[in-house]
């Protein structure tokens, strides 16, 4: 989980042997991902996607972020032909604009081409008219490497995620944040650095973990209101 913002005296960086412990609990946490066969991968993925279905927050929200699985993460792409909803795949942005710091644009996946990112992640080839403020976005599933039961995530080390969204806490509106893993990426609790996003709910083939309640409490309301045109 590396800082994702620019230095800062007031935050003090991870010690040596914390960024030790967390490359050594992430390569961990990765070769036990790939070490699930291709039909369990593939099992984990449709219950995965048969739990968000039923769930209100995915029910109302019409923008979704999605991911490309990448690396034995879940595959949840089937869930973009559901016709109703809008979806949207991140772009990381270093390649697009130099001038900015690391982070995520999403934009919509439909018949754009797709492109392989310097990561070898697909992503849409970059169309700046299909582009979305992260914000707008009414959910966004999240890839992950490792979670705890309070919402924390570890990711691939890069800090995209949370650079992204570290800034927007306090934004009008703003997505909901769906932590997708396999169960067997649970870990003990993490310890979360101060730029570090914790995610509001963690949906796995078999639980669901509802992270922060006041913020799903606020943000069932700002979704109904959307979808009702309420206020």
């Amino acid at each position: 989980m590396p800082d994702p913002t620019t230095s800062d005296p007031t935050i003090s960086d991870p010690t040596t042997s914390d960024r030790q412990n967390l490359k050594a609990l992430r390569s961990q946490l990765r070769r036990q991902r790939r070490s699930l066969s291709i039909t369990d991968q593939a099992i984990a993925g449709q219950q995965i996607a048969s739990q968000l279905r039923k769930q209100w927050f995915f029910k109302l929200a019409s923008k979704i972020g999605i991911y490309w699985p990448h690396d034995a993460e879940p595959d949840l792409l089937k869930l973009a032909g559901i016709n109703n909803k809008s979806w949207y795949l991140p772009v990381i942005s270093d390649q697009i604009r130099r001038w900015e710091n690391l982070r995520l644009l999403f934009q919509q996946f439909n018949n754009t081409k797709l492109v392989n990112n310097k990561f070898g992640i697909v992503e849409p080839g970059y169309q700046p008219k299909q582009l979305i403020n992260p914000n707008m976005l009414d959910l966004i599933l999240v890839p992950l490497v490792g979670f705890d039961r309070s919402g924390n995530r570890l990711g691939m080390g890069k800090g995209y995620y949370d650079r992204t969204f570290a800034k927007h806490q306090n934004a009008w509106h703003k997505p909901l944040l769906v932590g997708i893993a396999h169960s067997i990426q649970e870990t003990s609790k993490l310890s979360p650095q101060a730029w570090d996003v914790a995610l509001d709910i963690i949906v796995t083939e078999k639980e669901i973990f509802r992270c922060k309640m006041p913020t799903l409490a606020s943000q069932h309301l700002a979704l109904t209101n959307h979808r009702t045109g309420g206020t």
